[in-house]
């Protein structure tokens, strides 16, 4: 049996092939059509050049490598894997100025966002919840939370859920789309991203290091070292400095870096390993300086606020042990997280709020157990279990400034979190039956026990008459851990059939289920604060796909069409009208339908020229919406999803002689519009509804390599070519009360801009 580096065993090859039995749905029968006429012509079309030019096509190199994949716990390649799986390399994503999340995923098929920058540009503790995949996106804090709800999308760097240090040494990124609950669980609703960074090797001493500058004061330096100390043990250690100026402002949006990671490989024989891991991250932000009101549709009009400072500090620390005990493999994975956070920041809405945050203790405890069966037989099947435990305290103060005196601050709300305490159980089962050795069946099951408590005292203030001043009161909640118990079980399973049409073929059919599981919080209401239960969310997925190779490995496409049925969708953070300016948000929730296809595709021309072509079709929207949903979240769209997506790459290489190489790559990205926020119908009467909309956009960059004896390389590369400035991200807030009066003010869009044009060059080392 061969075990994997990365703690999962060799699987042989696995496609699928059963009749769709969505036939009611347009968008499969669409794409089952499609692919099955493209991949019988392009396999006929194949077959006859395959006898005669695959010796031709070795000899000279003009063909796509294969991808080795871990991310469905079983290594294989790209193409082996019955799913929708991309991946990005990490040599190619230095050369492009990748190195953030967001830049990581952004020619993704289905795929958008990154890390947010959480409350309110203090840092977030959970890296996923800024990240959608196909319609699916992450829940915004509630009022008086100040760390992030449960992402939609899984983050795995080095297998710990949500681990840091996922944007530097890095291997390769991994994105599965659709829902993983039967192997993730919690979190992989929408999809995983599993970041593997390198790990030591016993083979030779290397050392990579790479210099960065650009644009808006960028200084960046990253690099690692891989030390042998013997034919059983080795150690690698890396880290990374990353820091810049805003790039509207230039305190406002700035952010400094400095982590650092140690990994120490143990293989005493081809059977056992333990890797033993360690990393920290400290980041400084800066936000405000400059706070942008959406007056005009795309376009912001910007005011002054104070400069906000925060800091956030991430410990991990962890090991994987695999064992091949020959019938049976067997990975350990146990992990310690720690995350704290400090800061104040600043908003404009019809107020300016100042935020005082602090979150001296946020502790993750995971361990995974795993087995596994070899590669001999016909059933193939992983189980095991996970354990999962948040324990969380934080104080989070929110005051407004008084419009009678400037130096005055009044109380919004006041969150204090003595111990919040999250622990999840979860068993799970997969198996694939070979019936043939080109047909084969997957199938899974998953179980989750999820327990909450949470001890905390909340105060806000409710206004009581329309005097000026307006007369106020501040109401106290307090939640104790015996009144907030809440426990939620959960069941997702996968079947998969999967059917190889040849060697370089296959297709497959697919049914999966994912979930978030519930949760409990307080946060501010019209009158006074009040406790807000979350429902689970369930996500239940139809998949249809095909994955090829043609023209001797020249060629790949693969597609996929997908129809979802979302249970309980929620929306948090609306406003829904307190009194006089007082806070007052809610969390509501809708059934939801998306329904789409995606094509992603790889040309290699020639040895020296590779095409890339990415397409997405979404259509991601609300079902059956209650009177109550309907009146706060008048679009029938789920907001942040642009329904048509295209990215488009070239890459040439030039070898200027047998010790130096240049290469040019340009690639752009097309969006169509969409909503970024969501506005009431009260919003829509008040003529906002254009201000919350983004058109479409195109965006190009590109990169130049000269490499020198394989050993150095001096990339340029420029992203956005065209300066498009376009809003990204942005929110429907309270606005400015009328004096006297108690009824709602009338809500305004703030919001931020994308990227603008950014400039750079990186000089990297290998020895």
């Amino acid at each position: 049996m061969q075990v994997a580096s990365k703690g999962v065993y060799f699987c042989s090859r696995v496609g699928s092939g059963a009749k769709s039995t969505f036939s009611t749905i347009s968008t499969f029968r669409l794409v089952a059509l499609g692919s099955t006429a493209l991949v019988g012509t392009f396999t006929a079309l194949s077959a006859h050049a395959q006898d005669t030019s695959a010796n031709q096509a070795r000899e000279t190199g003009a063909t796509l490598d294969e991808i080795v994949v871990t991310a469905e716990r079983r290594m294989g390649t790209l193409q082996s894997v019955a799913s929708s799986v991309s991946v990005r390399q990490g040599t190619q994503l230095q050369k492009e100025g990748k190195f953030n999340l967001r830049q990581l995923l952004e020619d993704v098929p289905g795929v958008s966002g990154g890390a947010d920058v959480g409350a309110a540009g203090a840092g977030t503790d959970t890296p996923g919840t800024g990240v959608t995949i196909r319609g699916i996106g992450s829940n915004a804090p509630l009022g008086g939370s100040i760390n992030s709800t449960v992402p939609a999308t899984a983050i795995y760097t080095d297998d710990i859920a949500g681990g840091i240090g996922g944007a530097y040494d890095i291997g390769r990124v991994e994105v599965l789309r659709g829902p993983q609950g039967t192997l993730y669980g919690r979190s992989a609703t929408a999809g995983v991203v599993a970041i593997h960074t390198r790990d030591p090797n016993t083979d030779s001493f290397g050392m990579n290091v790479a210099e960065e500058a650009g644009t808006a004061g960028l200084m960046h330096l990253t690099g690692g070292v891989n030390v042998p100390i013997s034919d059983t043990l080795a150690v690698r250690a890396s880290g990374n400095y990353y820091a810049r100026d805003g790039y509207y402002a230039k305190e406002g949006d700035a952010i400094d870096t400095i982590e650092g990671r140690i990994k120490v490989l143990y293989r005493p024989t081809e059977s056992f390993s333990v890797l033993v891991g360690a990393a920290f991250q400290n980041n400084k932000t800066r936000t405000g300086e400059i706070n942008g009101e959406v007056l005009t549709p795309n376009t912001l009009t910007y005011s002054d606020v104070p400069v906000g400072r925060a800091q956030n500090q991430s410990r991990m620390y962890w090991a994987e042990l695999n064992w091949d005990l020959g019938p049976v493999a067997v990975t350990y994975i146990p992990a310690l997280r720690t995350y704290t956070q400090s800061g104040v920041a600043y908003t404009q809405g019809g107020q300016l709020l100042r935020q005082t945050m602090e979150t001296p203790h946020d502790h993750f405890i995971t361990q995974e157990l795993r087995f596994a069966s070899s590669t001999g037989s016909a059933l193939k099947w992983q189980a095991g279990g996970f354990f999962y435990r948040n324990s969380l305290r934080n104080h989070n103060l929110v005051e407004n400034q008084s419009v009678v005196d400037p130096d005055i601050w009044n109380l919004s709300y006041e969150s204090t979190l003595y111990k919040k305490v999250t622990t999840d159980i979860g068993v799970f089962a997969e198996g694939t039956y070979s019936f043939t050795p080109s047909t084969r069946l997957t199938a899974g099951i998953r179980y989750d026990h999820t327990k909450i408590t949470t001890d905390q005292d909340y105060t806000s203030v409710v206004v009581i008459d329309g005097t000026f001043p307006p007369q106020t009161r501040n109401e106290t909640l307090q939640v104790r851990p015996e009144d907030s118990l809440r426990k939620f079980n959960n069941v997702t399973y996968k079947a998969r059939l999967e059917q190889d049409l040849s060697a370089e073929n296959l297709v497959y059919a697919s049914v999966s289920t994912g979930f978030l599981p519930g949760d409990i919080n307080v946060t501010s209401g019209s009158t006074g604060p009040y406790v807000s239960d979350f429902s689970t969310e369930t996500l239940t997925a139809y998949e249809l796909g095909t994955k090829n190779r043609f023209f001797d490995n020249k060629l790949q496409l693969n597609a996929a069409g997908f129809y979802y049925r979302y249970g309980g969708y929620q929306v948090g953070g609306i406003n829904d009208g307190g009194s006089g300016g007082a806070l007052s948000l809610v969390t509501l929730s809708s059934k939801a339908e998306v329904k789409g296809a995606e094509l992603e595709v790889a040309f290699r021309a020639t040895p020296n020229d590779r095409f890339g072509l990415n397409l997405t079709y979404t259509d991601a929207r609300f079902k059956d919406k209650t009177a109550k949903f309907a009146e706060n979240v008048a679009q029938d769209k789920i907001a942040n999803v642009s329904p048509f997506v295209a990215n488009a790459s070239y890459i040439r290489h030039f070898d200027l002689n047998d010790k130096t190489a240049f290469e040019v790559g340009v690639d752009g990205i097309y969006r169509s519009g969409y909503d970024f926020a969501y506005v009431s119908q009260t919003d829509i009467d008040n003529g906002l509804k254009p201000l919350v909309h983004v058109g479409g956009q195109f965006v190009a960059n590109a990169h130049a390599t000269l490499t020198f004896s394989d050993r150095y390389s001096l990339t340029a590369y420029v992203r956005n070519i065209g300066d498009k400035r376009y809003i990204s991200t942005g929110t429907v807030v309270a606005g400015a009360g009328a004096v006297g009066s108690t009824d709602a003010p009338a809500n305004i869009v703030i919001a931020r801009y994308a990227d603008p044009r950014t400039f750079g060059v990186v000089l990297t080392a290998d020895f």
